[in-house]
């Protein structure tokens, strides 16, 4: 629009008024009509260009209902709800409802009875109500649409029910922060049209008194770089990034956004070049030229395209973009107008939602691993308990056959072999270290390549070179048997064809020793070796890695005060490097091949709900002279205690059913306070072990035990320090 069309608009607009000779002041709105003061061909151009870049639905009425601009309408409202005589009465509903609650400089929402929102801000000329803006037709992408509903009103109103339910599906959905952010603008933009409409106003009264004045051809420019900065300011207040090329891709416009993420400080910058020219990616570029082909060639838009930008601060965003041709009057393809918005951090947020939703699904299934382990070990223990006892009984009765005393050795290895199992499985699930106790690491490592020599069916070739006069370190002899045995494993998995698998002990001169595990394999690419740590990420097929095991191999030599590292050489081979602190002067502590008797027998009450311990424990601890009351549970043992006395000592079970040992233990010590008790359990809970720290008449065993850790563990209560 031209000075000349500004001055014909206005001309046109005076002779349709009966303007007084002399307004005296300021122009009254009142006494002109909304539509020609709007000089609303005008308006409806400006609107339909800011359609087409945001998708919206606008129009304007006046109070009496007159629609005087309406751009995007949805075909389910025009060819439907308001032609029809008895749903368009919906419409009406809608209409003066909004238009009779809402105060200026708001706007409010308002679902029609037809189902679609709308959403509406009234139009004030100076101080004058004048008409409303609506915009509308839409669902939030938040609710669910009933279908049923629609499906109901086209059998209701006589519609054709597919073309029906096919407009219904066009109509557009938003969310409700894009709802707050369109009417956001909405009110600035109505409070423009305002001064837009009062500056023609002022306009058509000054022409009627000043005719062609130097002072009317002013206010006309005024007028029109009003309408000018009405669109710059449409552009510049969206969060989007808007842009138009012509066919050759040359850069008409684009807005502030825009212009600032292709490195320039307003869009004048932009205009006349290409892509080619601009910071994004020689790829980037041709991916953003095909797609304007595709739009101009096509006459059709392409919606929420995903790429890539790469902007002028040297950033790498996601965006979505999409892009629509404009039409000159003879239908032809003059431009294609695009529209993006960044949304790197919303794809990052969704990508870490999607990983932390796989590491909660592993981490529950870890869960109810543990809540099995638990139960297993629970009863395991109770099982290896009843081996050992009956292996220390046999062991006592028949101590004169030589042979037997051999078989009664590999059973009691075995047994130990299964409460070593139980434990790594209970620690696992735990995620703890039990007591340390003084390990030969040589020792250690040639018990365990033994087994895994034997497993394995020699596929590789075993070296282990095993440095000399190392000293003893202090440990869980299962957590470090576990450690060493999964960095085995992983290096004989990268020998798929056979190879060298070489284990090396040595001192280091930091008080640390070390083991390492080294192969001849594959190797690991630098992004493996940097992520092979973390909890749950393998690159071994489905069902055969868990991605457990080197996170298991890291949390056992921290809790050991160790460190652990890998080294990896692509083609060349792994080495795994595990070191434990040691402290010179500290020695292996000595088998003890003798069970003394104690120095006094004990009346002893167990308590333990597993009928294999009743009936083999107290056996057991016969041998040494002890006389053992069994009991199944915690109530009665304290009807026990009440009714029989006191005796020497309680062995008390924790997992047990009803009243649990912790809670047996608690009122057996309000009652007894200087009763000895002996808590036996395959897992010491940290409450339980929190509970027993400051009771020097309390002490723990790991079940299950042998004769030998009984004397050990009763050594440690009061008074038996010396009745053993």
């Amino acid at each position: 629009m031209n000075l000349e069309d500004l001055e014909s608009s206005i001309l046109k607009m005076r002779k349709g008024l009966e303007l007084p000779e002399d307004p005296g002041g300021e122009p009254d709105p009142g006494e002109w009509d909304l539509e020609v003061l709007l000089n609303a061909p005008v308006l409806q151009s400006l609107m339909e260009d800011y359609a087409k870049i945001t998708f919206t639905v606008t129009a304007i009425l006046d109070l009496k209902g007159k629609v005087l601009v309406a751009v995007g309408w949805q075909d389910i409202c025009t060819q439907f709800h308001r032609a029809h005589p008895e749903c368009s009465r919906f419409c009406i509903e809608s209409d003066l409802f909004l238009a009779g609650h809402v105060k200026r400089g708001e706007y409010v929402a308002y679902r029609c009875k037809s189902g679609l929102w709308d959403v509406v801000t009234p139009l004030y000329v100076a101080d004058t109500h004048m008409g409303n803006i609506y915009t509308g037709q839409f669902f939030y992408d938040d609710e669910n649409v009933d279908r049923a509903y629609f499906e109901g009103q086209a059998e209701t109103y006589g519609f054709d029910k597919d073309a029906y339910l096919a407009a219904l599906d066009q109509v557009p959905r938003f969310s409700r922060d894009q709802v707050k952010r369109l009417m956001d603008f909405l009110v600035k933009f109505t409070d423009l049209v305002s001064r837009f409409t009062l500056g023609n106003l002022r306009a058509a009264a000054f022409i009627r008194e000043q005719s062609r004045s130097a002072l009317a051809l002013r206010k006309s420019e005024a007028a029109l770089r009003e309408s000018q900065a009405m669109l710059a300011l449409i552009l510049d207040t969206i969060p989007q990034s808007v842009f138009w090329k012509n066919p050759d891709g040359l850069y008409l416009g684009c807005n502030k956004s825009f212009a600032g993420l292709a490195g320039f400080q307003s869009p004048s910058g932009v205009i006349g070049k290409t892509d080619l020219e601009l910071p994004w990616t020689r790829e980037e570029a041709e991916a953003y030229r095909a797609d304007d082909r595709d739009v101009l060639e096509s006459h059709r838009p392409k919606i929420r395209i995903s790429e890539t930008v790469s902007s002028a601060m040297g950033q790498c965003l996601q965006v979505e973009t999409s892009k629509v041709p404009l039409f000159d009057g003879e239908g032809k393809p003059f431009a294609v107008v695009g529209i993006f918005e960044d949304v790197t951090e919303a794809k990052r947020a969704e990508d870490q939602r999607r990983k932390l939703e796989a590491e909660l699904d592993h981490y529950q299934k870890l869960e109810s691993l543990g809540r099995l382990a638990g139960g297993v070990a629970h009863d395991m223990n109770n099982i290896l308990a009843a081996i050992i006892s009956v292996t220390e009984i046999l062991r006592v009765k028949h101590s004169h056959v030589a042979d037997l005393g051999e078989s009664l050795d590999l059973v009691e290895k075995a047994a130990g072999r299964g409460r070593d199992l139980v434990k790594a499985l209970v620690g696992f699930s735990r995620k703890e270290i039990s007591r340390a106790v003084a390990i030969d690491v040589n020792e250690l490592v040639r018990m365990e390549m033994g087994l895994l020599d034997r497993t394995l069916m020699k596929k590789y070739k075993l070296v282990m070179d095993l440095g000399t006069d190392l000293p003893i370190v202090a440990g869980d002899p299962s957590a470090l048997s576990g450690a060493l045995m999964n960095l085995c494993v992983n290096a004989v998995d990268a020998l798929a064809d056979g190879g060298l698998l070489k284990i090396i002990t040595m001192m280091k001169d930091d008080n640390f020793l070390e083991i390492r595990v080294e192969d001849d394999g594959a190797g690991m690419t630098p992004d493996v070796l940097k992520r092979a740590i973390e909890p749950f990420y393998t690159t071994k097929p489905s069902g055969k890695g868990t991605g457990l095991g080197l996170s298991q191999v890291f949390n056992t030599a921290r809790a050991h005060g160790g460190y652990f590292r890998l080294e990896s050489d692509l083609g060349k081979g792994t080495r795994a490097i595990l070191g434990l602190p040691y402290q010179l002067g500290m020695a292996k502590a000595p088998i003890e091949d003798e069970i003394l008797p104690p120095a006094k027998a004990l009346s002893i009450l167990l308590v333990d709900d597993e009928e294999l311990i009743r009936s083999t424990i107290p056996t057991m601890l016969g041998f040494l002279g002890h006389r053992v009351t069994p009991l199944k549970g915690g109530n009665e043992a304290l009807a026990y205690l009440e009714a029989r006395g006191v005796p020497d000592l309680v062995i008390l079970d924790m997992n047990m059913p009803g009243m649990t040992g912790l809670e047996t233990w608690v009122e057996i010590r309000k009652r007894f306070r200087d009763l000895p008790i002996l808590v036996a359990t395959g897992y010491l809970e940290e409450r339980v072990a929190t509970a027993l720290a400051g009771d020097p008449w309390s002490g723990s065993i790991a079940k299950p035990y042998s004769l030998r850790e009984f004397q050990s563990a009763l050594a440690q209560l009061r008074p038996f320090g010396d009745a053993t």
